[in-house]
């Protein structure tokens, strides 16, 4: 009997199946946490250097739309809380010998695969938003009199360190969405090896082994000669 993860596992194949599964599951939970982390700044990133730009130029950045509270949903229940519950239920699974259960995860984990798919297509277009809202932070031109910002206290100086700030937080931006996108095709490939982790482990539940407690098939064996014996 091994001990995986808090859990005792009675036999040393189930045990391998089980510690396979579940660091898997780790190493998606940290790819898609890290991810959906470093999402959240650029997108909040991206927002206040907007936002600061607009204000100093009286102008709309064409690439905005990328931006909205949509993405922070997806990022957060799709790369926050979603992979960490299903480390839980994998667990609670293997606790159990539940087949239902771990046939969830294994469809789960396929969906994940596309899920962190699109991920990497999001991740890209926000690369290509960031270079959209350098150059327009760039066009901006700085002029010394008729200038459209109303604040009497507003000089040349402040519209040409408003550009600057924008075009360096679009730079980190970018460096960040590259990484976003690097993380996304690793978390694909990880989810990949949960998906197949959980259907070893689904297969082998329903060969009639077990992780906790004894194997279904020898259970049954004793129950028959027991039969046997009383004829």
């Amino acid at each position: 009997m091994a001990k995986v993860f808090g859990v005792e596992v009675s036999s040393d194949k189930m045990a391998g199946i089980a510690k396979k599964l579940l660091w898997a599951h780790c190493c998606v939970v940290f790819m898609t946490v890290l991810g959906g982390i470093l999402s959240i700044v650029g997108n909040v990133t991206m927002t206040a250097a907007i936002d600061d730009l607009e204000a100093d130029t009286n102008s709309e950045a064409d690439a905005s739309e990328f931006n909205g509270a949509g993405s922070y949903t997806v990022d957060i229940l799709g790369r926050l809380i979603i992979p960490v519950c299903l480390f839980f239920l994998v667990r609670f699974a293997i606790q159990g010998n539940n087949q239902g259960l771990m046939r969830c995860v294994c469809f789960t984990d396929a969906c994940g695969i596309c899920l962190e798919f699109c991920g990497g297509i999001v991740s890209v277009i926000m690369i290509v938003a960031m270079i959209v809202l350098k150059e327009w932070a760039e066009d901006e031109e700085c002029i010394d009199y008729g200038y459209w910002n109303d604040d009497p206290n507003w000089t040349h100086e402040d519209c040409m360190k408003a550009r600057e700030d924008a075009m360096s937080v679009f730079d980190t931006a970018l460096i960040i969405y590259i990484v976003v996108a690097i993380l996304a095709c690793l978390s694909m490939l990880v989810c990949c090896w949960a998906t197949k982790e959980a259907n070893d482990a689904q297969n082998a539940l329903t060969a009639g082994e077990v992780f906790v407690g004894a194997p279904v098939q020898a259970v049954q064996g004793e129950v028959v000669v027991g039969k046997a014996d009383q004829q």
